[in-house]
């Protein structure tokens, strides 16, 4: 009713029963007295954007993981971080933020070690260091100064 088709998706059957999918454009063309003269139908073989498609969802999947990761970490008891190679630490949960009294996601390395307990400090630092070198992860539950 448009005289055009914009990129309809569909999947085409080959001969052997195989698929891939395509998008269909097509515009309708009229002569002088405003009969139809042609249809100009183009098929555009699309199996990269179907991928672009399912990495989109999968990058939904993992950004709707992550909000329930978000929200369950908030409510539990600890304390949860992670730290980057480099020590900028790129995760915490609302009970670190609390407990520090920071605002969120500002805070600095050293004003979080000045809060480990003296005897844990250095055992911290060079197992952590240790980690980064062998690039391994690393884990490690320490105390805390009030």
């Amino acid at each position: 009713m448009q005289s055009v088709v914009n990129e309809i998706n569909f999947d085409f059957v080959r001969a052997d029963g195989s698929t891939f999918p395509a998008l269909i454009n097509s515009g309708v063309f009229h002569n002088q007295a405003g009969k139809l003269a042609t249809i100009n139908a183009t098929v555009y073989k699309i199996s990269d954007r179907k991928y672009e498609t399912e990495l989109w969802e999968a990058k939904k999947q993992a950004d709707s993981e992550r909000s329930k990761f978000d929200l369950l970490s908030d409510f539990i008891p600890e304390m949860i971080f992670t730290a980057e190679p480099n020590g900028e630490i790129s995760y915490v949960n609302r009970r670190f933020t609390l407990f520090f009294g920071l605002e969120d996601s500002k805070f600095k390395t050293k004003e979080i070690l000045s809060k480990v307990h003296f005897q844990d400090r250095f055992k911290l630092i060079k197992n952590r260091t240790a980690a980064v070198l062998s690039k391994a992860d690393f884990q490690m539950e320490i105390l805390l100064r009030r």
